[in-house]
């Protein structure tokens, strides 16, 4: 199939070399080394996501712009919460209790690589973070 004189394939690979660009350029901001584990949405754009005390798994998510859902895990000791800033606006899930699991919505209309982290006090900065890229569709 041709769409204005370009294969469609061709399309779907440079919408992948432009994530891998993306990656990229957030892993380098991460100050660590980038991971390689990937996590696509699941149907309706959702994400699972686990935090520990010390990290957000998967390390790197891909999500098409508009209405993003997280299926969120707090397995660490301590209240968590998952917060994402996106086109200059905060966004900050509710509080999750240790062992608790929480559906946070949130409306990400922005392409962009951003990252997500837990917006509690020092968690941050002991890595509690991971790399999230937010694009106009996702390859499949």
């Amino acid at each position: 199939m041709v769409v204005r004189n370009r294969p469609v394939v061709g399309r779907a690979w440079l919408i992948v070399a432009a994530l891998v660009a993306a990656f990229a350029l957030v892993a380098c901001g991460a100050g660590g080394p980038p991971t390689t584990d990937v996590a696509t949405p699941q149907p309706g754009n959702v994400l699972n996501v686990t935090i520990t005390d010390n990290s957000i798994t998967p390390g790197n998510m891909v999500a098409r712009a508009g209405q993003v859902t997280f299926n969120i895990t707090n397995n660490s000791k301590s209240v968590q919460d998952l917060a994402v800033d996106s086109d200059g606006v905060h966004h900050s899930s509710p509080d999750i209790q240790p062992g608790q699991k929480l559906t946070w919505t949130v409306a990400l209309d922005t392409p962009s690589p951003d990252r997500i982290y837990s917006d509690k006090s020092g968690a941050r900065d002991a890595g509690i973070q991971a790399n999230l890229v937010v694009g106009t569709g996702v390859p499949g």
